[in-house]
């Protein structure tokens, strides 16, 4: 499961109740440009977005009402994702956060040059 989820194309962070890091794929090091897996924070990655996004209030109440929250086309150093965040219930283990960030900067750019031809016609 490890393997697999290291894998995937999208950035994938879980954290526990007590907002420490539990796993982090190669992807999520990667989209946030980050030093490495085993010093990174939380706190570092929220810190790292526009606070207007409110990333941390968006997490601390995720975890308290256990409610999906998800981020829309966010802009992040030339980049733009798609952000949601998952509260994971478990019987057997504490109260945890999936996050899972999609990079759309692709996509986005194909719309604008899309967007720039129609007006040029």
């Amino acid at each position: 499961l490890e393997v697999m989820v290291d894998k995937m194309d999208s950035g994938v962070l879980l954290i526990d109740e007590d907002f420490s890091i539990v796993a982090i794929n190669t992807t999520c090091v990667e989209l946030l440009n980050l030093k490495n897996k085993e010093d990174t924070t939380i706190f570092e990655i929220v810190g790292s977005f526009d606070p207007k996004l409110e990333l941390d209030q968006a997490l601390a109440e995720a975890l308290k009402k256990e409610k999906h929250k998800e981020f829309k086309n966010i802009n992040f150093r030339e980049k733009f994702f798609d952000i949601n965040i998952i509260p994971i219930k478990s019987s057997i283990t504490r109260k945890s956060l999936g996050i899972v960030i999609n990079d759309k900067t692709g996509e986005k750019k194909f719309e604008e040059l899309k967007n720039d031809f129609i007006s040029m016609m």
